[in-house]
């Protein structure tokens, strides 16, 4: 068997013309060596970016990237390429490249600490800067300097910070914390026969702002199909919609609940940010961001007073429906990223702005629409004998009764006529005469037979 001799053949296949001043043989082999170490350590972080806890890997991706540009940075270099001929010496820009990428993470892990940084103003006006020492002597120096602050500084600084609270630190960013906040918001939410001491509101409010914070830092969620439940008032809606929630793994919203959760920051201690914001909308003046930033608080101010208003980062209205449907629908599809937990979304009520059916509050959400929306159908009868019998635990009456059903009469039909454009319309009936499980059975049977129901459900 004829052995070979290992050769680097770099300046052969890659010369240095034009320059006087050249690399040689043995910097680029050191610069091999060089690039060996990065690759050793970027495989090691690598394969610690899989196996260590998923919150405490914000260091592997960073330093993970730093060692990967510096090892391509290196590669280059010490295969004679990535260079330029200043006054017949040959300058590798190259390294600089490496350095504008590599230096941001390592000035943040060095922390100023260990004192190697300082050498690099000296490596370059020894090297590129005055010339005094040769081309390979100088790839030598920055070489050197460059394995103590990236790989070998990485490597120590991963070791270090193994036992670190990523916690404490709020460094901890995961899906695991997403979940955590947003199912503590929604073990607040009780939107039925609220009370005065129904939530805290502050605490609710944090909760929120720790929950999109960690979206804005995070991810982008996906999107559940979504189909919608309505009827008139009283036609068991929402219970059948939480029934369908519960035996196809579905995310249950009552637009009507989220109404009155919304009026229940009112109640629960707002007062006085709520005749400052009536205020500023009666004078037309606009909302400071501090209380925009307030989720929750401007929407149910607004739906209060039945005001708009403009906000100072640009022409928009505070549309009150958007707003509800938009958090509801996020919260939903954050939980079902864990998984088998949902696999769509169930929303009964109509999506009103401004008294009549919104279609762009439909538009906003029509790509997740799975093409089905489910028709409760009652008589007028029935509806208000179910609607009274709620009275005798509220503030209900036979006037107000008759007030929403004329409300519902006047938008359901353009509401079914602008999902009809969009899917199926599957109608079922609540007659009075069946129990709300039979009620139940009637719309399953229905819903059999609709091929959009069946790819929603499989």
């Amino acid at each position: 068997m004829a052995l070979h001799l290992r050769d680097n053949d770099a300046l052969n296949i890659n010369p240095s013309i034009g320059v006087s001043e050249a690399f040689s043989v043995e910097g680029s082999d050191w610069l091999w060596a060089v690039t060996g170490v990065y690759l050793i350590v970027f495989f090691g972080l690598l394969v610690l970016c899989f196996t260590s806890r998923e919150s405490d890997r914000v260091f592997h991706y960073l330093y993970t990237l730093t060692i990967l540009v510096g090892a391509i940075a290196y590669y280059a270099e010490a295969s004679n390429l990535g260079w330029s001929a200043v006054e017949s010496r040959q300058v590798f820009y190259v390294r600089y490249v490496n350095w504008v990428v590599a230096f941001p993470s390592a000035a943040l892990g060095l922390g100023l600490l260990s004192g190697v940084w300082l050498l690099y103003p000296v490596a370059f006006a020894l090297t590129d800067g005055a010339g005094i020492l040769s081309v390979t002597s100088g790839s030598i120096f920055v070489g050197i300097l460059d394995i103590l602050t990236m790989p070998l500084w990485s490597a120590t600084f991963i070791f270090m910070s193994r036992n670190w609270d990523y916690k404490k630190l709020q460094l901890n960013f995961t899906y695991k914390d997403l979940f955590n906040v947003v199912e503590q918001f929604a073990s607040l939410k009780q939107t039925k026969h609220l009370h005065d001491d129904y939530l805290n509101s502050n605490s609710k409010l944090n909760i929120l702002r720790r929950r999109n914070q960690i979206i804005k830092n995070n991810m982008s969620v996906p999107s559940l199909p979504i189909i919608y439940i309505t009827g008139a008032t009283a036609c068991g809606k929402g219970t059948l919609g939480k029934m369908l929630a519960r035996d196809f793994g579905l995310y249950h919203i009552s637009i009507g609940d989220l109404r009155r959760e919304h009026l229940a920051y009112i109640r629960a201690g707002l007062p006085g940010t709520a005749e400052h914001i009536r205020k500023l909308t009666k004078d037309g003046q606009t909302i400071p961001d501090e209380m925009l930033e307030l989720y929750g608080t401007v929407p149910a101010v607004l739906h209060y007073y039945n005001h708009r208003a403009s906000g100072r980062r640009g022409t928009w209205t505070i549309n009150l429906a958007a707003t509800m449907l938009n958090e509801a629908i996020t919260n939903a599809n954050i939980l079902a990223q864990k998984e088998g937990l949902y696999k769509g979304i169930v929303i009964d009520g109509h999506p009103l702005s401004g008294g009549v059916i919104s279609e762009r509050v439909v538009g906003m959400f029509r790509a997740a629409y799975a093409g089905i929306t489910i028709v409760m159908e009652s008589p007028r009868g029935v509806a208000r004998q179910r609607y009274l019998e709620r009275a005798r635990t509220s503030s209900k009456t036979e006037e107000a009764f008759e007030k929403r059903m004329d409300f519902t009469e006047r938008v359901l039909p353009d509401f079914i006529e602008l999902m009809a454009s969009y899917g199926d319309i599957v109608y079922s009936t609540n007659d009075g005469t069946m129990s709300i499980d039979d009620a139940y059975e009637t719309l399953l049977s229905k819903l059999q037979d609709n091929n959009a129901w069946l790819t929603f459900t499989n």
